[in-house]
Order: C-alpha cells, then structure tokens, then sequence
C-alpha cells in the first residue's frame, strides 16, 4: 500500500504550512510503536491514515508513523532499531525513504545487508543475533550466490591498493578498510594502519587478523540429510561435492551447518562448506 502526501494538506494545520511543499511516499511496515520510547514518538488523535500520514509528512526528521484507527503515532527518531521489524497487529505502519537502514547497508544485487566479523559465533548464536526484521543471509539463487562471493573475494576482502586499511579508508557501510583475507596474503590490519602478515601486524591491540575473522561466514543452510540442504526460503541443493555452490572438497557429510569458507590452499574462494555448527565464525544479516 503506498500513500503519496502533500505535507500541505490544509487539515494537518499550521505544521504543514511551515514545513511548506514536500511529498512524501509512505509504503507499509512491519513495526510495533510500541517499543519507540515517549521521547521519540508523538502521539495524537486522528480520524485516518490519511490525516496521521500528512502529520508525518510535515515533520522533517519522521520516517515511520502508525495509525490504529483513534491514534496516529508519528516516530520523531531516525534510530529505528527496535521499533522496525517485529509487527504488533493493533497498528498499520508506513515508512518513507529507504527501508535499508544502517547498521545495514545496499549491496547491489545482494540485498540489504549487516556484516558481523568482531565476535565470532557459534550457529545458533549467529541465528539468534540478527536483529528483529533480518535473519542470517543466504543466496535467492546460485548467480546471486557467485555475485556474493565474487564481492568478497574481489571488493570487500581484496588486498587494499597501496595497503592501506582501517578507519582511515572505511568501507561505503562504515566499517574500517580490511585486508585480504587470504592466507596467501598480508591478511593483518597492523596499528599504523597498512595491511601486513608479521607477528607485530596481528597481535597489538587494535590489529584485526581478517585471515580469522573473515574466514568463515555462516548463512542460513543446513542440512537436511545426507543428499539434501535448505536454505532459510527453503529452496533446497544437492549434497554433491566440488559441484557449485560447493567447494571443491565440500561437503565432507561430517557437518550440518553452512558457511561461505575462504581456503585459498584448498582452491575454495567463500564455496559452500559444510561447518561445525559449534565453530566460532563471522556471520551475515540481512533486512527481510
């Protein structure tokens, strides 16, 4: 449902003359407004959606309002988190401008997307962390699965030109410029912030060892049985080893768990591999 609002609408009153001209396009959203704090909301009666959406319109900093059909409730935060994404049934919500919100960020043609690498995880934690209205990522089809790995292994985890990396040369999402995470590679974010692989580069207390923590990502696959793996849609695969999404050596029918791996020696480049659901990994999240 999308409703189109002039902030000028002459019943929402003099807040709308002074914000003057602006259109808005509200489309709607799974929220419980519930949760936004007294400070951050403003709550006033109202005899529509219509009406409540106007309102909305004419605060400048208001992305998200809700109406129960008595009360519309116009959220004055930019900080949606915890408010977006768990539906209570009693409010209809409506949103404007992008629904990718950081800590999430637009990866073209691989979704709205969360990267955790700090504090590696075991499967279910990783699961249980996502934010409510994301859950763990996985492919919508197999290119979409090569896109992924192809922006891992060639964008996101790509040896920095000239070395470089840190919060001096953070990524388009925020997050400090890394390494390669390739064995083969100088894979340590060292504290002057230049990309090395000595001893000095990985155990200071600011360096980050990507060889580690980006080794291994999980994302919602598991297995089935011995021929059969699911994703969170889902959709299933074949358990056949060296056949893409796996990698060369996967799956070992040991594990139960799914992850994008990165063994260079092994000639797998963030393949499919069956993963020790116990095993402390990165994991991704992804916006439903």
């Amino acid at each position: 449902m999308l409703l189109r609002i002039l902030s000028t609408v002459a019943l929402v009153g003099t807040a709308a003359s002074q914000a003057g001209v602006n259109t808005k396009i509200w489309t709607t959203e799974k929220a419980d407004v519930t949760q936004a704090s007294t400070s951050d909301k403003l709550e006033v009666p109202l005899a529509s959606a219509t009406l409540c959406a106007g309102l909305a319109t004419s605060i400048t900093n208001s992305d998200l309002f809700c109406y129960n059909g008595l009360t519309c409730v116009v959220v004055i935060t930019q900080n949606l988190n915890g408010i977006r994404g768990v539906e209570n049934v009693n409010w209809n919500c409506f949103l404007t401008g992008s629904r990718c919100r950081p800590p999430f960020a637009e990866y073209p043609g691989l979704g709205c997307l969360n990267f955790h690498i700090t504090n590696l995880v075991d499967f279910p934690t990783a699961k249980a962390s996502c934010i409510p209205g994301s859950s763990l990522w996985y492919p919508l089809s197999n290119d979409q699965n090569e896109a992924m790995r192809n922006y891992l292994v060639n964008d996101r985890y790509a040896a920095p030109a000239g070395g470089a990396c840190g919060p001096s040369v953070p990524l388009a999402d925020g997050e400090p410029g890394p390494c390669t995470s390739s064995a083969l590679g100088d894979y340590c974010c060292n504290a002057g912030g230049t990309c090395g692989r000595a001893s000095a580069d990985c155990t200071c207390t600011t360096c980050i060892d990507y060889k580690t923590q980006a080794k291994a990502f999980y994302i919602d696959l598991v297995e089935v049985n011995n021929v059969t793996w699911k994703y969170g849609n889902g959709r299933t695969i074949p358990a056949e080893v060296g056949v893409l999404p796996w990698g060369p050596n996967d799956p070992k029918y040991v594990n139960s768990c799914g992850s994008l791996w990165m063994a260079p020696v092994a000639d797998t480049y963030y393949h499919h591999s069956d993963t020790d659901c116990t095993r402390p990994c990165a994991y991704i999240c992804a916006w439903d």
